[in-house]
């Protein structure tokens, strides 16, 4: 007789070369089901014998965006969008998610969306006018759940940035799950829009590093859209032009650009800060010089990254993944900067690199649903690590899980959360508690550890906001209304206070048919 099916998530993953959607599907046997509350899984050590995957992708599928959608992401990313465009693009990104994941959220449980990111200000910087730390990501996940009668995980970043991190990376506990490996220290790198890394020596969850090294696509798409092109295909155009020493050498010592370089991790940027309007003298060469001199800079950065952070700790692989990796000429010279250290493509290795990202905010989404830690100490910069996850999506209108946080008093995942962090979630929190369903006609408490409102089951939104480790004041309610509900909780105390929303963040294994 065979067990119980294994579990299934589907993630959504826009990246910051707003190029469309990757959309992965990913298998997790032997995971606890949704909602089943209990401990995470075991340590790696204990689960993986052998080195046997974590998790399986089982499809993967990119849906391109239309030219006129790009152009207006590409736009609002660069400060030409008014607040009328934001809030329609947020919509219509909305309406773009919701079809990429119609053809396969039939086979999930649950769905995880990360959003557009069009704006990322990880630090205050008056000089360009910004004031406040805060980060946007696109694409109403209520139209995601509405669509596709699942539950959806989303708003990884914000919480993060209300805790004092960096909002990103985020990956590095997915890439934990997914590639770690007793005895060998490993990089596993993005080069998307933007390069980010994680450090990864062995089993060592205390040792991982992760920050955002620069650019790594962004300033070639750029050069690309004056031609004409969606990105440098192939690394064609800047294999026809010379790199100009003098402007790449005046890049990397730019006052604005290189102060960032130089920052010790935790770090995070954005197309804010890597486009062409900041790289003095880039109209003074010709497209295939400057697409050849940007190629050259955004790998040298990568590659200085490596020697001013990382190498010191000790690397025996670096895995590569990304739009970047398949640029001939980005590879040559990040393999020769690093050589004799060995610089492997995820497809050198059997694996899938564009589904890489959509596979780890899955597997973040289904922690977080389940109220356990997906954050990692250090890769973003809190020193206090939480939980977050935004859910939308069945089994009532206006009615809350009360067994989400279950796991969060008994794990020894987050040492720092202690059993007296948990009662001001009310009791319709609390597994055991009485719950309230604020459904059509359905007001009222019910004694179980599901709510459920018996009229118009379907999605909904609910958003929590957490505070620890220690908390003395109770949550409130508001804003509840039978389609969208908010639980907030705040500190009396300012110097502790810490609003998180509660926004849900593998091995990636091969694909079942590779």
């Amino acid at each position: 007789m065979s067990g119980p099916a294994a579990l299934r998530v589907l993630g959504l993953m826009t990246g910051t070369s707003a190029d469309g959607v990757d959309a992965a599907l990913i298998e997790l046997p032997g995971f606890p089901a949704l909602g089943a509350g209990g401990l995470p899984p075991p340590a790696l050590s204990e689960r993986l014998p052998g080195g046997l995957p974590r998790a399986t992708v089982l499809e993967h599928r990119h849906t391109p965006f239309r030219d006129d959608l790009r152009a207006r992401v590409l736009a609002a990313a660069r400060s030409q969008a008014d607040t009328s465009d934001l809030a329609q693009l947020h919509y219509e990104l909305g309406a773009v998610l919701a079809d990429a994941a119609a053809g396969l959220a039939p086979s999930a449980d649950l769905i995880a969306s990360h959003g557009q990111t069009v704006q990322h200000i990880p630090e205050t910087d008056a000089g360009r006018g910004w004031h406040t730390r805060a980060t946007l990501q696109l694409g109403e996940a209520a139209l995601i759940a509405e669509r596709c009668g699942l539950p959806v995980v989303s708003d990884f970043r914000g919480a993060d940035l209300a805790a004092g991190g960096q909002g990103a990376p985020l990956v590095p506990f997915a890439d934990r799950l997914m590639y770690a490996e007793a005895g060998v220290r490993r990089a596993v790198h993005n080069l998307g829009g933007i390069s980010n890394l994680t450090y990864l020596p062995g089993l060592d969850a205390a040792g991982v590093l992760a920050f955002d090294t620069g650019p790594a696509n962004a300033l070639m798409d750029e050069v690309a859209e004056r031609a004409g092109q969606r990105f440098d295909e192939g690394g064609r155009l800047a294999a026809s032009g010379r790199v100009s020493e003098d402007l790449l050498e005046a890049w990397l010592r730019d006052p604005y650009l290189a102060p960032y370089l130089a920052q010790p991790p935790p770090k995070s940027s954005g197309r804010e800060r890597w486009n062409l309007a900041h790289l003095q003298g880039a109209d003074t060469v010709g497209l295939p010089d400057l697409a050849a001199t940007v190629t050259a800079f955004s790998a040298r950065t990568v590659v200085d990254a490596y020697r001013r952070f990382v190498l010191p700790l000790g690397l025996d692989e670096v895995l590569v993944a990304g739009g970047g990796a398949h640029n001939p000429m980005f590879m040559k010279v990040l393999r020769g900067g690093l050589a004799p250290l060995p610089v492997l493509t995820f497809e050198e290795r059997g694996w899938n690199s564009g589904a890489r990202e959509a596979a780890a905010f899955a597997l973040l989404g289904y922690f977080a649903y389940q109220g356990w830690p997906n954050t990692l100490p250090g890769t973003t910069g809190p020193g206090t690590r939480w939980w977050r996850a935004s859910c939308r999506g069945p089994p009532c209108r206006g009615s809350t899980y009360s067994d989400k946080f279950q796991g969060i008093q008994e794990s020894t995942e987050c040492p720092s959360i202690s059993q007296r962090s948990i009662p001001f979630l009310l009791p319709f929190l609390s597994r055991t508690a009485p719950t309230w369903c604020r459904g059509p006609r359905a007001a009222g408490r019910r004694p179980v550890g599901r709510p459920f409102c018996p009229r118009r089951p379907g999605p909904f939104l609910i958003r929590l906001s957490v505070l620890v480790p220690e908390v003395t004041t109770p949550a409130r309610l508001v804003g509840l209304n039978p389609t969208t509900a908010r639980i907030q909780s705040e500190s009396i105390d300012s110097d502790t206070r810490e609003d998180k929303t509660f926004s849900g963040s593998g091995h990636l294994g091969r694909r079942r048919d590779g």
